[in-house]
């Protein structure tokens, strides 16, 4: 068997170790920062370094020693549109999971069933199949192993999919208000770069049906080089790719259930030894204090401490401790300490992970950012 290595192939060859490496790196180094947004952009990153992996394999004929991996492209690109969807949701939101996004896997799962009997086949099976689809890419491009669905409909529907995840995530991005925006500039300007990109991955194949041209190239080369200059602009926003959540906007939460009511002498007790403990110590200012770490120094249980703040302060937990946050942190400028510090100095000073958390913070207790309090606190001074 002859390999061939064109440009095309050497290209997505490149592609698959940048992706690669960008996905490790937004996996594994981001240690200072809550990196739950960043594991999922992380994935998908790397779910579209196997579907490129497995489109070189094809492009140089390299499949026909790995035939069990033909088709498997299809599955990962699948994964990769709804993961760059939950990125910004996640990043943007800070909406957690739920049962329901398990919706997310379906055209995955779908086209796992509808190619359940060629994947599970025999190499002998494959090898005829994957070497005519190799004599001819357009073959390739017509999918037509599927037993569930007709030749030249996979191509079609994956692009449908992605278009629509594409527009919730524009629609997400100009829900965020103006003031969070200037305040995570950074973020949103690469945010915009990232979702530009993403257009390679459906609207080049668009115009190829439409005019009736092969559908291998715009397949193919587009969505590589949209992710490589994905990976690429990411590397100049280090900031982003080693540690910067990106949550830009106040968590939705759902209204707080009625809880029963608790015994006065423990609500008596619980406040003061909480109120010592928060003047006394200020574990709050550990940016990494937990519920349970809290019920430790309390000597409660966590669902206790929980159910104390909830109905006491009508806050759930994060909200709470964000709120003491906030409290030391007018202290912390009204004396002047914040005076040779910067957003990111005055947030970690006060507790915070980074200035985004810390944005959204001080608005949701003040209603103004902190630029425009110190601001109004040096206007004050100046009085």
């Amino acid at each position: 068997m002859q390999v061939i290595y064109t440009p095309a192939a050497i290209f997505c060859l490149i592609s698959v170790v940048l992706s690669m490496l960008t996905g490790t790196v937004l996996l594994t180094f981001s240690p200072h920062t809550d990196i739950k947004a960043n594991r999922f952009l992380g994935a998908a990153f790397i779910a579209f370094g196997i579907t490129l992996t497995v489109i070189y394999l094809i492009y140089t004929r390299l499949i026909l020693y790995v035939p069990h991996l033909y088709r498997m492209g299809n599955v990962c690109w699948l994964l990769y549109i709804p993961l760059c969807y939950l990125y910004v949701r996640v990043a943007a939101k800070g909406k957690s999971l739920s049962w329901s996004d398990l919706i997310h896997l379906l055209p995955a799962l779908y086209y796992l069933i509808d190619y359940t009997p060629f994947i599970f086949s025999a190499t002998a099976v494959k090898v005829p199949v994957i070497r005519a689809d190799l004599d001819n890419l357009e073959l390739a491009a017509a999918f037509r192993q599927g037993w569930l669905l007709p030749a030249n409909v996979h191509v079609p529907i994956r692009t449908v999919i992605a278009t629509f995840y594409w527009i919730l995530q524009v629609r997400l991005l100009r829900s965020i208000p103006s003031d969070i925006v200037k305040e995570n500039t950074v973020w949103f300007r690469w945010q915009y770069i990232y979702t530009g990109l993403q257009l390679l991955l459906f609207l080049p194949t668009i115009i190829s049906m439409l005019a009736g041209d092969s559908l291998v190239w715009s397949t193919t080369i587009p969505p590589a080089a949209g992710i490589l200059l994905s990976a690429v602009t990411l590397y100049l926003y280090p900031q982003i790719l080693y540690g910067l959540t990106g949550r830009s906007v106040k968590p939705m939460q759902q209204p707080a259930k009625p809880k029963p009511p608790m015994e006065e002498a423990f609500i008596r007790q619980t406040t003061q030894a909480l109120e010592r403990l928060m003047t006394n110590s200020k574990p709050f200012l550990k940016s990494n204090y937990s519920l349970k770490e809290l019920a430790e120094d309390l000597h409660l249980a966590p669902h206790q401490v929980s159910a104390f703040i909830n109905q006491t302060t009508g806050k759930n937990f994060n909200d709470y401790l964000n709120y003491q946050r906030i409290q030391f942190c007018i202290g912390f400028i009204r004396e002047g300490k914040a005076e040779n510090l910067n957003m990111n100095g005055i947030s970690q000073q006060c507790g915070f992970n980074n200035r985004n958390t810390f944005a959204i913070a001080f608005k949701k207790v003040t209603g103004q950012l902190p630029s425009e309090y110190i601001t109004g606190q040096e206007g004050r001074a100046l009085r």
